[in-house]
């Protein structure tokens, strides 16, 4: 700030040293602000003083007290003008960076603000880094309006350096010195992993499950073994489920699930869960309406030749001929004297009442039972049903069925068909 005036007093009162004096005022000033953009102002004022004080003598030495005010003033002109683009001052680096581990969950990172001829930061960008062989590969945490942030998901035995800038319109200022903080050593393993299930879904796949363990830094991933002399390792995966793949039919496996944490520390493996997957399919069935040349629902699956009594239960979802979605499921049992298959076909419609029931019986002594008229019942609309069942194995009939370790289980179904459905 820089002010200059000029007073013109006349003394209009004046009695044995106190006086008043009345006069003219003009004044100039010029105002700099070093704010973001280095404006500042300049202005000519006039108007009028007023004056008083006193006049003292002692011992040959004058001595004036006096006080001046200002009764009014006018502005004759005023105006605002900027700095050159070479005084433009970009912003300054934040201040105290402060950094502080909360636990083992999170790093809280703190800063004071800057501040000069008034002007405020629009925000702040936080970077973060690991410390390596080849420095530091800084990395964006956040760009925040306050003056802290959070860095969650550390990891133990780590060390995590951090950099604030200031942020202004079009300009940052830069980083300061970094601030770096080391996480504690892991050296506890995590819980073993309870609950472990094993399901068949297919002749060659296995679902496996359990339940999450816990560790105090937090459990990075499962591994899936397959228990054997040479601890055969499955899988790893970060889920709390895992299908192991390409597996013989018909054979009984068995897994354990061992847990890891962030640092590499494992849990003990959990206990066996075995299943056996499921056998081939030797079946075909397939359904159309009377009359229509193609079948709209095909798929296979395994019937129990071997055994009397063996349940048959298959189901699957398609869409009917109006494009309704639309489930089944192909239920009976089999005499394997007389080689016959009692079953039915339950259809549940999307938006129709009810159930409807196709009923049937097929000889599947010569392997394949051609087109098969079925009884419609229950409320469930659509057309009069044909079924069909094939072998797979080529074989003429059922007399001599290869040998099963197991009742029937059904198989995973080949995909999504369609039914037509008549109205």
């Amino acid at each position: 700030k820089a002010r200059a005036s000029v007073d013109f007093s006349t003394k209009l009162w004046r009695v044995a040293g106190p006086y008043v004096g009345l006069g003219p005022h003009v004044r100039g000033e010029i105002v700099g602000s070093l704010s973001e953009r280095c404006e500042w102002n300049y202005g000519l004022y006039a108007g009028a003083t007023a004056d008083f004080g006193v006049d003292v003598k002692i011992l040959g030495f004058g001595i004036t007290k006096g006080y001046d005010f200002t009764i009014a003033e006018f502005p004759i002109e005023e105006n605002r003008g900027s700095c050159p683009d070479a005084a433009v001052l970009d912003p300054l680096v934040p201040d105290n960076l402060h950094a502080s581990r909360d636990g083992l969950d999170a790093i809280d990172v703190s800063w004071d603000r800057w501040s000069y001829g008034g002007s405020q930061p629009v925000g702040y960008e936080v970077q973060y880094g690991v410390p390596a062989d080849r420095g530091i590969a800084w990395r964006t945490g956040a760009k925040t309006t306050g003056r802290s942030y959070r860095h969650e998901g550390i990891r133990p035995n780590r060390r995590y350096c951090f950099r604030v800038q200031t942020l202004v319109a079009d300009r940052k200022s830069g980083f300061g010195r970094s601030k770096c903080i080391n996480t504690p050593q892991d050296e506890v393993q995590p819980s073993t992993p309870e609950g472990v299930f094993a399901r068949a879904l297919s002749p060659s796949v296995i679902s496996l499950t359990w339940e999450a363990s816990t560790d105090d830094w937090g459990v990075g991933r499962y591994l899936v073994w397959e228990p054997n002399e040479e601890g055969y390792g499955r899988g790893i995966t970060r889920d709390l489920s895992y299908n192991i793949t390409e597996l013989n039919s018909n054979t009984e496996y068995c897994f354990g699930v061992q847990a890891a944490d962030t640092a590499g520390n494992t849990s003990e493996t959990s206990g066996q869960a075995c299943a056996t997957t499921l056998h081939e399919p030797n079946w075909r069935f397939r359904a159309a309406c009377t009359g229509d040349d193609d079948y709209q629902v095909e798929h296979r699956f395994h019937l129990d030749e071997e055994h009397g009594g063996a349940l048959v239960s298959v189901d699957d979802t398609q869409k009917d001929y109006d494009d309704v979605p639309a489930v089944h499921a192909l239920t009976g049992s089999y005499n394997q004297h007389e080689y016959l298959l009692d079953g039915k076909v339950f259809w549940w419609f999307a938006g129709a009442p009810g159930v409807r029931t196709d009923t049937f019986s097929a000889n599947l002594s010569s392997g394949d039972t051609g087109d098969l008229t079925t009884e419609k019942g229950g409320p469930g609309a659509g057309c009069d049903l044909v079924v069909r069942f094939t072998r797979l194995d080529g074989s003429e009939g059922a007399a001599t069925p290869p040998a099963a370790k197991k009742p029937f289980t059904a198989p995973l179904p080949d995909g999504q068909e369609t039914i037509r459905r008549r109205r």
